[in-house]
């Protein structure tokens, strides 16, 4: 009896551990095919932008389009299965890559909207510094401390800003008209999925990390010149108020304080 639960078990374990390797086999493949898509697509448009490599990429785009043609006719009159053969070898880089330029459409759609995230934060940013300096004429505030709030503001607003920037960019009228024939809902949907509020807070997590080894590290080499002019400390200081932000928000929301309540509860004392 015992003998049959330790079995049990064991296969139990099994089947737990071949559904993870399998969801995280589904995962990685379908990470290699959007990267696959965003690097053909930089790959088209780097050639597209070189003259000679555009002419010869033009010349045997036609010639293959014209083969394609050609056999597709050829096929049509003789009937014959020599025929049929030939031409479905001739179409198949042409159905593998009309799979693939679906792939391609859908990296680079979602990589065009990162780019105005990126592009929306970025105007917070400047906002923020340019009512700073409106702010601070007499230049009271000083040069890290300026960096420290643009810092932290504009991760803190990418943050709590999340849901009308993704507003912004799900109802933007120029994205919804180029992509209106182009099954625009199933982009939005992605679109929701990837700039969800945790994704971005994985992100803003992420760039501090990568920021604070690059200017720990070169602070350690004793250089001076630090790209954006950024500290160590300025970035510590910066991200240790994010994390305070964040925590005390995810208390909030757990809690579910609200101060209407308070006020409720006070009434209720004096009535």
């Amino acid at each position: 009896m015992n003998f049959s639960i330790l079995t049990d078990l064991l296969k139990y374990e099994i089947f737990i551990k071949t559904n993870k390797l399998k969801q995280f086999l589904k995962e990685l493949n379908a990470l290699l095919w959007i990267i696959t898509g965003i690097v053909i697509f930089s790959l088209i448009i780097t050639i597209l932008n070189k003259g000679n490599n555009r002419n010869i990429f033009f010349a045997s785009f036609l010639i293959y389009i014209f083969l394609v043609i050609f056999f597709y006719a050829l096929q049509r009159i003789l009937k014959n299965t020599i025929a049929k053969n030939i031409f479905a070898i001739i179409m198949f880089p042409f159905s593998y890559i009309s799979k693939l330029m679906g792939f391609i459409f859908f990296s680079t759609t979602i990589c065009v909207h990162i780019i105005i995230y990126l592009g929306i934060c970025l105007v917070i940013q400047k906002s923020i510094s340019f009512t700073l300096e409106i702010i601070d004429k007499d230049g009271q505030i000083s040069f890290d401390n300026h960096k420290y709030l643009e810092i932290t503001i504009t991760a803190l607003l990418a943050v709590f800003l999340n849901t009308p920037i993704r507003f912004l960019i799900n109802k933007g009228i120029l994205l919804k008209n180029i992509f209106q024939n182009l099954k625009y809902d199933q982009i939005e949907n992605a679109i929701e999925f990837v700039f969800n509020k945790q994704n971005i807070k994985l992100i803003i997590y992420f760039s501090y990390t990568i920021l604070i080894a690059y200017t720990t590290f070169i602070s350690f080499q004793n250089e001076t010149r630090l790209i954006f002019h950024l500290k160590s400390e300025i970035i510590i200081k910066s991200f240790v108020t994010f994390i305070a932000f964040d925590k005390v928000s995810d208390l909030v929301i757990k809690l579910d304080f609200r101060p209407s309540k308070l006020v409720d509860i006070f009434k209720k004392h004096f009535e």
